[in-house]
Formats: structure tokens, C-alpha cells, sequence
């Protein structure tokens, strides 16, 4: 069974793994964040970006903020999705939001949203995105992403 979701320009879907599992059987509370990853990598793709370009992105961003909220539970071997998008970006920091859905449930298992911060390592501060990249995301979401 395969839920909609509304308003995420992409998703990921994979099965739970024995290993994501804790002792009671459901998923542990820090896989969550692991999924978010999934759903941001899978962001990347959609907005076309290149391997080059997201191990780019990836390298040149750190997480400086992290929410996960847990609605309901999943299982060993369950279908899970996470979508994901952008909410808004800024000069240097964009925040994308998470929906995990359980797909062999049909319920939300938990909401969450991370802000990213485009970093110069060797100088240890922000830098801006760039415009290019700024216009891909817009085309991707249909609309402007005010800082």
C-alpha cells in the first residue's frame, strides 16, 4: 500500500531492516534522522543535481539544526517513504522539511525539518549559495523560497 503525500517534491522508499530495529521491535528513535539523510539525498536528485554536484552539496553543508517529531511506529520488513522539501532557503541556510510515512500501514510515522548551513571549511563561516543552485530548487517546489 503506497501513501500520498501532498506538497514534497521527492521521496525515497525503502524496507525496514532487522538492524534499524530496536528491542522492541520498532524502529530506533535515531534511524529517524538516518532517513532524513535518505530523503535529502533523494531531494537531490530530483532537482537534478549530479553526483559531482551532491557530493558537492553534501561536502560544502553542515546540519545546524535538527527536529524529528514521532508520530507512529514501524517494523522489521515494513515499506517505509520519507518525502521531503524545501521550506525556504536563505543567504547561506536552507531548512528542508521531512514527512515518514509507513506505506505498510498507510500512517505518518513521524514529521521532522533540518536547516543546512553552506559553509567555507577553511575559513570556518558561511558563504551564499549560489544563484543556479537557488533556481533549481525553486523550479523544483513551483514557487519562491524566501529566506
Amino acid at each position: 500500500m503506497r501513501s500520498e503525500v501532498t506538497g514534497y517534491p521527492a521521496a525515497a522508499s525503502f524496507r525496514i531492516e532487522y538492524g534499524d530495529t530496536d528491542g522492541q521491535g520498532r524502529v530506533f528513535y535515531v534511524n529517524y534522522l538516518r532517513f532524513f539523510d535518505r530523503g535529502r539525498l533523494a531531494y537531490w536528485e530530483r532537482a537534478g543535481l549530479s553526483d559531482a554536484e551532491i557530493r558537492q552539496i553534501e561536502h560544502d553543508t553542515v546540519i545546524a539544526d535538527v527536529h524529528c517529531t514521532y508520530r507512529s511506529p514501524a517494523s522489521f520488513y515494513d515499506t517505509v517513504s520519507v518525502h521531503t522539501r524545501v521550506a525556504r532557503i536563505g543567504r547561506s541556510s536552507l531548512r528542508m522539511e521531512f514527512a515518514v510515512m509507513n506505506d505498510s500501514t498507510n500512517t505518518l510515522m513521524a514529521e521532522g525539518d533540518a536547516t543546512l548551513v553552506r559553509v567555507d571549511l577553511t575559513a570556518n563561516r558561511s558563504v551564499p549559495f549560489e544563484a543556479g543552485f537557488r533556481a533549481r530548487l525553486c523550479a523544483l517546489e513551483g514557487h519562491a523560497l524566501q529566506g
